[in-house]
């Protein structure tokens, strides 16, 4: 698809929803960049924007990063906005905020986003105030393209 896509419009930004883990062992001409959304479950921030910056860079791509909103939260998450099985939970504001920043702190990243969507969720105050400020320091962020 990457090079079907480059064939049609040449400076368009291919990207993977998979880690860098995933892609080592093949060159990739026409892929730009993976992606690493973060969830609680996947261990401290620090350790996992460093690993997969360090494996991005190995495999030659560029790394769009991401936050699990309404189910990322874990243990000290928000109840209640997770579908399925309802044992996951949603980021609180402080998370979002931490991580969020953390993330936006990694120059090598060409772009940042917010997985999933929901009103009640996007509408709390507090997570409505964590969200703009993100989206405060997101607007400073130096101007990447996420194409090699």
């Amino acid at each position: 698809m990457a090079r079907y896509s480059k064939e049609i419009w040449p400076d368009l930004p291919t990207i993977i929803r998979g880690w860098p883990a995933y892609l080592k062992g093949y060159q990739y001409k026409y892929l730009d960049a993976a992606w690493a959304q973060y969830h609680e479950r996947l261990g401290p921030i620090d350790a996992f924007i460093e690993k997969n910056v360090r494996e991005a860079k190995e495999v030659g791509l560029e790394l769009v990063a991401g936050l699990n909103l309404l189910g990322g939260g874990g243990k000290d998450g928000l109840p209640g906005y997770s579908g399925g099985n309802g044992k996951r939970n949603a980021m609180s504001a402080s998370q979002i905020r931490s991580w969020g920043s953390r993330y936006l702190d990694e120059p090598y990243i060409c772009a940042f986003l917010m997985w999933s969507y929901q009103a009640d969720y996007v509408n709390r105050a507090d997570i409505k105030a964590a969200l703009e400020e993100i989206s405060q320091k997101a607007r400073s962020y130096p101007t990447k393209k996420c194409r090699r």
